[in-house]
């Protein structure tokens, strides 16, 4: 009865209606008035079975379409549009192991939404596709790497005798040891990429260094100011430093990706001067990235950042600067190849553009992994528009196009002398 009051109050009409009422605002023929569906609602509860199955045709509510050209995005509220189909998450810490030794732990975790990618002679599956550790031990002073530890308990591809000839994701591993003695200075990433880059290494470890190795000169610098006396101010197993950082990527319709990445950098006040666990936040800075892609042409269709920095002191203050002028030359171009050459090339290597180009670097490598998730829809198209069969008819026919996988060279599972991508160009070869 009070529904039936406040409908009669608010329109003026005789509840309950004869027909969906017309929103004044709204078109002919457009939205419906927005007390219908409660009206359909009490209507479902109150009239027999047959009854109920009219809600859909009553509410007859279309959304309006979403529109694929604006390109209007808004970093700071980080509103990205489409279906979800990946996740990628780096978490990077750093503790003070011993009076004279840090231990930073970084890990990569990527989860696929939704699909499948034939591979291998199986379908990989929705879910956690890698899950990826680097520990490494270095001095607190000369910042040399001293120790490290690489564990990977989920990889995309397990040895297996016939599909990969034995080989596993696992294999390049070992080489990373090649790092240790090797200061974390400008020069580590270059050192980094020449002993496991490309059919070197694995793609995903490199990825997950390379943000290690951007990230601890920075925040050792800062360590200095908020901790003047070094890890005697610290005490073993003591958190110093954190670096969150997610990327989601969102389909709209076949042509059209939203990549949302987030990144929070955490630094911590010691323990031994704080009253309270608020006090322990000495730093936080925020940065946001939200990219457009065309993906019929690979090219940034729209991109926008921001970011915001606060301590525990001022943490009352919500506000975000924008930062768009820094990324709106990348408008434009190459979504992948070329891209990260370019975001060198517009933000340099200035130590304050650092945070903002770590996340930039980062939107290519989680591109590539959402092209996983939408691969079986292309893989349709391209049957329909040419007509070809989705598997070779006769041995030799040309690429298994049920046999996906990574870009030649890519990593060492794929190079282009090995297992695997010789399978995937002769697939009924045994040999």
């Amino acid at each position: 009865m009070a529904h039936a009051l406040l409908y009669s109050w608010i329109t003026n009409q005789e509840f309950p209606p004869k027909s969906p009422p017309q929103d004044p605002a709204a078109p002919p023929g457009g939205r419906v008035h927005p007390f219908w569906h409660t009206h359909a609602f009490l209507r479902w509860r109150s009239e027999p079975d047959k009854a109920r199955f009219r809600l859909h045709e009553d509410a007859t509510y279309t959304p309006p379409p979403m529109s694929l050209s604006e390109p209007s995005i808004d970093a700071a509220r980080l509103l990205a549009r489409g279906q979800p189909v990946h996740s990628r998450t780096f978490v990077i810490e750093v503790f003070r192991d011993d009076a004279d030794t840090l231990r930073a732990e970084g890990e990569i975790l990527d989860l696929r939404k939704c699909g499948f990618v034939p591979g291998a002679g199986d379908l990989q599956t929705a879910g956690f596709i890698h899950q990826m550790k680097i520990t490494a031990w270095l001095g607190a002073e000369d910042r040399v790497l001293r120790r490290l530890a690489v564990d990977q308990p989920k990889v995309a591809y397990e040895a297996d005798a016939e599909t990969t000839r034995g080989e596993c994701c696992r294999d390049p591993a070992p080489r990373l040891q090649a790092l240790v003695g090797t200061r974390f200075d400008a020069g580590f990433a270059p050192r980094l990429r020449e002993v496991f880059a490309g059919p070197l290494g694995c793609s995903h470890l490199l990825t997950l260094g390379q943000l290690m190795s951007g990230m601890l000169p920075m925040s050792l610098d800062r360590e200095k100011t908020i901790a003047p006396k070094g890890l005697s101010e610290r005490v073993d197993g003591e958190l110093l430093f954190k670096r969150v950082l997610t990327l989601d990527g969102l389909v709209s319709g076949e042509d059209h990706m939203d990549l949302a990445a987030q990144m929070t950098d955490y630094h911590m006040a010691p323990h031994a001067q704080i009253g309270q666990p608020f006090d322990r936040l000495a730093r936080q800075h925020e940065i946001h990235v939200l990219a457009r892609v065309d993906l019929s042409g690979n090219t940034v269709e729209a991109l926008d950042a921001a970011e915001r920095l606060r301590s525990w002191a001022g943490f009352g203050d919500e506000s975000w600067s924008p930062v768009s002028e820094r990324v709106a030359p990348l408008v434009g171009g190459p979504a992948l190849r070329g891209f990260s050459r370019e975001v060198f090339r517009q933000l340099g290597d200035d130590s304050e553009q650092a945070p903002l180009r770590d996340v930039l670097l980062n939107l290519g490598p989680c591109l590539i992994q959402c092209f996983a998730a939408t691969s079986i829809r292309w893989m349709a198209r391209l049957a329909r528009q040419r007509n070809l069969p989705k598997t070779p008819k006769e041995p030799g026919d040309g690429p298994d196009m049920t046999m996906m996988g990574g870009f030649p060279d890519s990593c060492y599972l794929w190079r282009s002398d090995g297992a695997m991508a010789k399978r995937r160009a002769a697939p009924n070869d045994s040999n």
